[in-house]
């Protein structure tokens, strides 16, 4: 890098009337052929930008040192350039010769799918009902699940439980001999099986009170003649309620 040398002298220029502090640099020596030199302040800056094609086949970056006769920060066209220089990318090498061929795997075993079969699980496994899924290899590929074949596996699937509902919710309305005057009797059939009914001591409907009503026959007390029975069957597990000599709805009992 080239750098202009100046020799300033300093005067001093003395009042015949006395002494002075005024002081005056002027120039003492300039080199030859030496520009003009500015009154304002001049600094030395690098500016950085990407190479173009012409300067770098490959890409790259081109500094370029210069003096920043404005101060401006950036390069301008009255700066004066120091120095410019690229740093370019390498080119890129040519491709390697092709390697050989690895070894052979070994053969695999025979192509053998899965196999599936879906059966009922049992009330162990799922209380409120579900299914099992069998899985083994499919030797041969007949699509057939064996139960000898290799890899069994199993996986069961549970139905949703229902919400357990209290013994003493009602889950229907009996109509004894049908909904057939207004203000009709009714009888509440039980979660849990039994009848629950609003009975009288006599036919005047008074002392009425609710009632749990056992096996036996039973007649309504609006005004309808209706006479009808419950009856339990014989293992104890359903119920019926009979009229019009016939049965006409039966339930299980679970108390």
């Amino acid at each position: 890098m080239k750098t202009r040398w100046y020799l300033i002298g300093v005067l001093l220029v003395l009042n015949p009337f006395g002494c002075t502090d005024r002081v005056e640099t002027v120039p003492a020596f300039a080199p030859p052929n030496s520009e003009k030199i500015s009154d304002a302040p001049v600094g030395q800056s690098v500016d950085v930008r990407s190479a173009m094609t012409e300067e770098c086949q490959n890409g790259g970056i081109v500094y370029t040192v210069y003096i920043d006769v404005n101060l401006s920060s950036s390069f301008d066209e009255e700066d004066s350039v120091i120095k410019k220089y690229a740093v370019c990318n390498g080119a890129n090498g040519s491709d390697g010769s092709n390697g050989s061929d690895g070894k052979d795997g070994k053969d695999g075993k025979d192509g053998n799918g899965v196999a599936f079969a879906v059966v009922n699980a049992s009330v162990e496994q799922c209380p409120s009902g579900g299914s099992t899924i069998l899985m083994a290899t499919d030797v041969g590929n007949t699509g057939l699940y064996d139960v000898n074949a290799d890899n069994q596996q199993s996986m069961t699937i549970c139905n949703g439980q229902n919400a357990v509902t209290p013994a003493y919710t009602p889950v229907e309305v009996i109509y004894a001999c049908g909904n057939n005057v207004a203000y009709k009797e009714v009888l509440l059939r039980l979660n849990n099986g039994q009848v629950l009914a609003s009975v009288s001591d006599n036919t005047s409907g008074k002392m009425t009170r609710l009632a749990f009503l056992t096996d036996g026959n039973f007649v309504n007390t609006d005004n309808s003649g209706c006479n009808f029975s419950l009856s339990t069957s014989s293992d104890g597990k359903t119920r019926s309620i009979s009229w019009s000599g016939s049965v006409q709805k039966s339930w299980s009992i679970s108390y």
